[in-house]
């Protein structure tokens, strides 16, 4: 049974309890990475932002990884959806999908903060099959990938090559790839450096790298906005299938 972390309904079957403790035990465990890396080190994750002092951004980020989650759609069968969370960070979100019922693979180009997460709370990402290189990772292994807020950090070269990539590490002819990034607007902005964070290892809004997969063959099939009041759209997150002609 599918099992939603992020409802705010009593469901009878103790998942509002699970999500809550799962919630508070990953509230601890990122303010305690907080106290242990400095900021610079974290900045470029989202560790900050998760564990932000202001409630407002803390669930401006969870709120983003909700979204995915209700855009990605419910597993078929339990642990019948193997996804791909790409660029992983901390596990965090890879957590999440976990216990909705997605069988999880993860993958990081550093590393070192799932692996602090695994040897301090090995809970919170047990059952999380992690890849630390793009190589050691089968083609066609999944039904779907996730790279939430990553992919604004790629150059043009590397996003292109990774979009080439993306195709052949999904399996069937129709494989989905769920991506969210920032919309990179004034207001966005303004925000953003109010928050303390200052953005200068964004390369692109959402809104390119979106054009750069429908070029490349993706098809787009529906998109989920994060409004707030001030910062207006600040995430966009978008739902592509591979279309016949993107399969590699």
């Amino acid at each position: 049974m599918n099992t939603w972390v992020w409802s705010c309904t009593v469901c009878g079957d103790g998942s509002e309890v699970m999500a809550s403790t799962l919630l508070a035990q990953w509230l601890v465990a990122l303010q305690d990475a907080q106290r242990h890396f400095s900021f610079e080190r974290l900045e470029e994750t989202a560790i900050p932002s998760y564990a932000h002092k202001n409630p407002a951004i803390r669930w401006l980020f969870r709120k983003r990884l909700a979204e995915i989650q209700k855009i990605l759609g419910s597993p078929s069968q339990p642990r019948g959806v193997h996804v791909l969370d790409f660029g992983c960070g901390s596990g965090f979100g890879a957590s999440l999908l976990r216990h909705s019922g997605y069988a999880v693979a993860a993958y990081d180009i550093d590393p070192a903060f799932f692996h602090w997460f695994e040897n301090r709370y090995p809970q919170l990402v047990e059952g999380i099959e992690l890849y630390s290189a793009l190589e050691d990772i089968p083609p066609g292994a999944f039904d779907a990938i996730i790279a939430a807020d990553v992919l604004e950090h790629l150059d043009g070269e590397s996003l292109e090559r990774h979009i080439r990539w993306f195709k052949t590490r999904l399996s069937g002819t129709a494989g989905k790839l769920v991506v969210s990034g920032p919309s990179e607007t004034t207001l966005y902005k303004l925000g953003r450096r109010v928050a303390g964070f200052h953005g200068h290892y964004h390369e692109r809004s959402i809104y390119q790298i979106a054009e750069t997969l429908e070029k490349n063959g993706w098809i787009r099939v529906r998109a989920r906005r994060i409004p707030i009041p001030i910062f207006c759209e600040a995430f966009l997150i978008i739902l592509f299938e591979r279309g016949p002609s993107a399969q590699s």
